[in-house]
């Protein structure tokens, strides 16, 4: 029989104290660890973007009397353009899963039912116009208890313990092309005078300023640092400081040309962040840096290696496996939010249906299977 509890504040005994109980376990995913949630509302909460009047609802869960999950939920407003100008919506959303999350959901173990009696007590209590969970893994109970399922992205991952060392994952996952390129980027760093060295560098020592200057590199390909954001990098700043993690760095005699950060729950490995200097690319630096981490997972014996959201071509040259990442949506209680609801899911199908071709185009090239189990 399970009973709810209502909490506002990461600071109250009873949720700091339930949060350790359930992370001793390990089989937390990251997103929904306590640093990750607290650190994520005390930097978001009145970041507008995010949406506006964020309001926070921790849901203790207890089976027999005895804490055994933690839910933690925001609502927030949202301007929504229709045809007649823009209409207010409240969203319930996840705590921590606007931006930056990889799997999100529930910390703790609960079977189809529980999370089914979980769900009614959220709808009974919590009032919204719409639902949207937007980072849930294929194989959260979530699934089965919200009617609308997005399909939207997905995590290229490997588990290590199926393999001897790195050298057999060498053989077994890398094409010959791909260690030929390794080969001739180290070539001609070589032949033109440079060496490529990598190191891996504890969060605590690392030099942030290497990090947003290679971020940064980003723009001369057309995409986006986080850095430039100031919510964002005080984010990223505050995980540095309390989350157990490292950067693999590439460097070129000496100098950091190449990053991965990653965030470590246990022995998984996440990678958050990833950049290089562009004016390198001749030395074939973003694929470096990726096997130097995957060689690095090896040698900090991780049970997996995950490369965090989007299936980059990149990414999928190392890793063929990839976690399916859902939107899971419904509407609310309220007239405007049943409405709107309509519009809502119509624009995500479509964008489910350019993922899809997105996906059956990997799977051509690269071989990538989506997996049915996180655990697999």
């Amino acid at each position: 029989m399970l009973s709810f509890e209502l909490y506002d504040d990461f600071d109250q005994l009873e949720v700091r104290e339930t949060y350790a109980m359930l992370e001793q376990e390990e089989s937390h995913l990251l997103n929904t660890s306590y640093i990750w949630v607290k650190t994520w509302w005390e930097t978001f909460r009145e970041q507008e973007g995010m949406g506006r009047d964020k309001k926070l609802h921790i849901i203790r869960v207890l089976r027999d009397d005895i804490p055994c999950a933690m839910f933690s939920l925001i609502t927030y407003n949202k301007n929504i353009p229709q045809a007649m100008g823009m209409v207010s919506l409240t969203i319930l959303g996840i705590c921590g899963d606007s931006w930056g999350a990889t799997f999100e959901g529930i910390l703790g173990k609960l079977n189809v039912d529980e999370t089914r009696e979980l769900m009614s007590f959220v709808r009974s209590t919590i009032s919204y116009d719409q639902l949207q969970f937007s980072h849930i893994p294929v194989d959260s109970p979530l699934m089965q208890v919200i009617s609308h399922r997005i399909l939207l992205s997905a995590c290229p991952m490997t588990l290590l313990g199926e393999y001897r060392d790195y050298d057999h994952f060498v053989k077994d996952c890398y094409s010959k092309k791909l260690r030929q390129n390794i080969r001739t980027g180290n070539n001609h760093a070589t032949k033109n005078g440079h060496r490529l060295t990598s190191r891996v560098v504890p969060l605590s020592e690392v030099n942030f300023a290497d990090i947003k200057r290679l971020s940064v590199s980003k723009l001369a390909s057309g995409k986006h640092s986080i850095y430039l954001e100031d919510d964002k990098e005080k984010f990223v700043k505050r995980l540095l400081k309390v989350h157990a993690g490292n950067v693999v760095m590439v460097e070129c005699d000496g100098k950091p040309v190449a990053y991965r950060l990653n965030f470590f729950v246990g022995k998984k490995k996440y990678c958050f962040d990833a950049s290089y200097d562009r004016s390198y690319d001749r030395y074939e630096i973003g694929i470096q840096s990726l096997a130097a981490s995957i060689h690095e997972s090896f040698e900090n014996m991780c049970s997996w290696h995950c490369e965090g959201t989007g299936i980059d071509s990149y990414k999928l040259k190392f890793l063929k496996r990839a976690a399916p990442i859902y939107i899971l949506t419904e509407a609310g209680d309220s007239l405007k939010g049943r409405l709107m609801f309509s519009f809502k899911l119509s624009r995500l199908k479509k964008l489910e249906t350019v993922f899809k071709k997105e996906v059956a185009e990997m799977e051509k090239k690269y071989s990538l299977q989506l997996i049915s189990s996180c655990s697999e």
